[in-house]
């Protein structure tokens, strides 16, 4: 799980999926692996954890999309589940900001109204522990969730 979270922030930046021609083809045959791993419940046990159930959000939602796997829509889905399920157990506010912002995508990628009010409300959330320094990223993402919800 660590392996696979560190891979994926190094190419990270500002809470933004790498572009897929930017990364190594080590890391893609690594990420597919992951993922076909998780496809086949290999990794179910990481959900118990903060840090474990945001690894799985990542691979389902952003890294299914990204590698454009087959089974992205009902990967995307199982992501919803385990955001929400995990912001109701409070596992979000385990993590740094940074993380936060994954773990919240699903929330980010859905339609549904009630799921961006949701973002919108953990977002104001965040906005006190945004570091000076990562204040400004904060935002942008505040008013992608805003202007969102304002087309959704």
């Amino acid at each position: 799980m660590q392996q696979f979270l560190e891979s994926w922030f190094a190419e990270c930046s500002d809470g933004k999926a790498p572009a897929l021609e930017s990364v190594s083809m080590d890391t893609r045959a690594y990420w597919h692996a992951v993922l076909a791993q998780c496809k086949a419940g290999m990794l179910d046990s990481w959900q118990k954890t903060p840090p474990g159930r945001l690894a799985l959000i990542i691979l389902m939602g952003q890294l299914a999309n990204l590698l454009e796997d087959s089974d992205c829509y009902k990967l995307n889905q199982k992501a919803k589940r385990l955001c929400l399920y995990g912001v109701e157990q409070g596992f979000d506010t385990q993590l740094d900001v940074m993380q936060r912002r994954y773990f919240y995508e699903p929330l980010f990628a859905s339609s549904e109204a009630k799921d961006r009010d949701l973002l919108q409300r953990l977002l104001s959330g965040m906005r006190a522990l945004a570091a000076e320094e990562s204040l400004n990223t904060w935002q942008g993402w505040y008013h992608q969730a805003r202007m969102s919800s304002i087309h959704a």
